[in-house]
């Protein structure tokens, strides 16, 4: 059938001899007249029909999780954190899909104002979390630092999709975001050095930015928590890889792998 111009047709579902019992109505679409891989899906579960009157339903249609651009879904520290002796030596970048780290760390791609270029950019082997050194991040009045923070468009992932934080505008939109750090002591703890030095670990093991969401594993900072994780609007912590993924509740278990074929409709997680 045509579909109208900007939106997708009304579809007008006659009850028969279905009996009264919650419904699990799916959409598929795919590429194209004939039938194909899905590129979109989307999914209504507990639908009933009512006696005698028309109800209207709208199902959740997307593209699927694969297909979309990636999206930078959380930053640390966040906007309203702590600034230990009032400067902040490293940020960690979270993005929603393992990214080119040949594309993230060229010039330009990552800036903060003040301070422009980082010193460093380090993404690590899953390509979903870049530690980032910046220059000079530090207080100018001992209460607060304020910065902002720019990854460029130009960033790419791993299948050559541009970072796009809205993807429902046209072209490719990149992360920007305003923060403000409050000043504090630093606290007097032993001495930890960086994951990956060469130097001894000393009594608490390797230091990694991000506190519980990051640990160090075999050298590198890796995701090893949903411990205050804050993902982006239609992400959630996956408590198996402890990245943000897409909230697989409005696709169902069409988007879930084969090891993990159900989605959690308490979690929006597959398991």
């Amino acid at each position: 059938m045509a579909v109208p111009a900007g939106r997708l047709p009304v579809i007008r579902l006659l009850r028969g001899g279905l009996p009264d019992v919650p419904l699990d109505v799916r959409v598929i679409g795919i590429r194209g007249p004939e039938d194909g891989p899905a590129i979109a899906l989307g999914r209504l579960g507990g639908a009933r029909f009512e006696a005698a009157r028309v109800t209207t339903a709208t199902v959740p249609f997307n593209i699927r999780p694969e297909l979309l651009p990636p999206r930078v879904v959380d930053v640390l520290p966040r906007d309203g954190d702590v600034a230990p002796g009032c400067m902040v030596a490293t940020l960690v970048v979270m993005f929603s899909k393992p990214m080119d780290a040949a594309s993230l760390t060229a010039p330009g791609r990552i800036l903060t104002e003040p301070g422009g270029m980082p010193t460093e950019v380090t993404v690590d082997s899953s390509g979903l979390v870049a530690i980032v050194v910046p220059s000079g991040l530090v207080g100018i009045d001992a209460t607060t630092v304020a910065y902002r923070l720019s990854v460029s468009s130009e960033a790419r992932d791993r299948d050559g999709l541009a970072l796009d934080q809205m993807p429902m505008q046209d072209g490719a939109q990149g992360f920007t975001a305003d923060f403000v750090l409050h000043c504090t002591m630093i606290s007097m703890t032993p001495d930890r050095v960086p994951c990956g030095s060469l130097e001894p670990p000393g009594p608490l093991g390797p230091y990694c930015p991000g506190g519980a969401r990051l640990a160090c594993v075999a050298n590198e900072c890796v995701l090893a928590s949903c411990d205050d994780a804050e993902c982006a609007p239609g992400f959630v912590c996956d408590p198996s890889t402890f990245a943000c993924v897409r909230d697989c509740r409005p696709y169902g278990d069409d988007v879930c792998a084969a090891v993990r074929p159900v989605c959690d409709d308490a979690t929006g997680s597959c398991r």
